[in-house]
C-alpha cells in the first residue's frame, strides 16, 4: 500500500476522495486528546442521542477512513503544528520577559544612582 498523501501545512484539511462525514470523524478524533481510540470515538457516537447527527454509528467505518485517509500521521502532523506554535509563543514571551526585565533593571540603577 502507498503512503496517505495530505496537506502538511494542514492536516485537518479534507483531502481529495475524503468524505463529509469521515473528516468529520477524524476532526472529532483529534479533539478527544490524549488516550484517544477509534473505539472511544464508537462510543460516543453510538451513546449520543439519535437527533444528534453523527458522522457514523460503525466502528468498521472509522476503521477504514482511518486506514484510508492516514488518521495517524494527519494526527501527528497536527499536533507537531501545534507543538511549534506553543514553543514559539513561548520563545516570544520569554523574549519579552527579558526585555522588560532589562528596562525595569535600567530604570531600578538610575533611581539607586
Amino acid at each position: 500500500m502507498t503512503s496517505f498523501i495530505f496537506d502538511k501545512d494542514d492536516p485537518l484539511k479534507r483531502c481529495p476522495g475524503e468524505s463529509k462525514k469521515g473528516i468529520a470523524a477524524f476532526r472529532d478524533y483529534c479533539m478527544m486528546g490524549g488516550g484517544r481510540s477509534l473505539e472511544k470515538l464508537f462510543t460516543i457516537y453510538v451513546n449520543s442521542p439519535l437527533t444528534e447527527a453523527k458522522p457514523t454509528r460503525k466502528l468498521n467505518s472509522l476503521k477504514i477512513w482511518s486506514m484510508n485517509f492516514g488518521w495517524q500521521a494527519r494526527l501527528a502532523a497536527w499536533e507537531e503544528i501545534g507543538r511549534k506554535a506553543e514553543e514559539e509563543h513561548w520563545k516570544r514571551r520569554r523574549d519579552e520577559i527579558r526585555r522588560d526585565d532589562d528596562s525595569l533593571g535600567k530604570r531600578l540603577r538610575e533611581v539607586v544612582q
